[in-house]
């Protein structure tokens, strides 16, 4: 039986999944920050939750507010094919167990290790290492570069530094906006954001994909 990487990610996804779970469990004793953590910026430490509850909304609305920009200018002038993403794929082949199960589960996987692992690190590492706000700030900075970096992997599927420049662009944004809020909502908190903001991304592409295939029939 012939295993293509598509079909070794799907098998593979859930597998990966329950690993850092464990692992995760290990690392905390069992005390895994899913509804907050230890790691709590003073930049936003004097406001109540119920602003910071409005600031996490809001900011997902400003960045499906910047995509829907960005889609807008992408639909006029070409800068990315945004066919490629794997989630528009799924969504043409209807793939519910991708939509559904492997994709909610691929960022599950990734809060865990940005957030709930990665940013954690560097709160300990790098605690105390500047003063005040700039020290939070380099925190942030730092773990979301690295979440920036990760996106890297973009390229492989696509053959495109386009496109993969513009994962890595917006994966710094949300990067940092998850790591300011993850203290407050924990690991739980920013999959349900990370998982709807970058759905509502995607299915952006999937109408903008639409509307180029009409505007090219039209032409024809």
């Amino acid at each position: 039986m012939k295993f293509s990487l598509a079909k070794i990610k799907r098998i593979g996804t859930p597998i990966i999944a329950l690993f850092i779970f464990l692992s995760l469990s290990f690392v905390f004793n069992g005390e895994i920050p899913w509804f907050s953590a230890p790691f709590s910026p003073k930049l936003l430490e004097k406001l109540t939750e119920n602003i910071i509850l409005i600031l996490f909304i809001g900011s997902g609305f400003f960045v499906l507010l910047t995509a829907e920009c960005f889609n807008y200018l992408n639909f006029k002038h070409t800068w990315v094919n945004t066919s490629q993403s794997s989630f528009v794929t799924a969504l043409n082949k209807k793939d519910w167990f991708g939509l559904l199960v492997q994709f909610p589960l691929i960022i599950l996987i990734e809060e865990i290790v940005f957030r709930g692992i990665i940013l954690l690190i560097f709160s300990l590492c790098l605690k105390g290492f500047l003063k005040g706000f700039l020290n939070e700030f380099l925190i942030i900075l730092a773990s979301s570069l690295i979440f920036c970096l990760y996106h890297l992997h973009v390229y492989l599927s696509t053959d495109d530094w386009k496109i993969t420049g513009f994962y890595m662009g917006f994966s710094l944004i949300i990067g940092i906006i998850l790591a300011l809020f993850f203290s407050y909502v924990g690991i739980i908190g920013v999959w349900i954001y990370h998982v709807i903001v970058v759905a509502g991304i995607y299915w952006q592409w999937k109408n903008y994909e639409n509307k180029t295939q009409k505007t090219f029939s039209v032409n024809l």
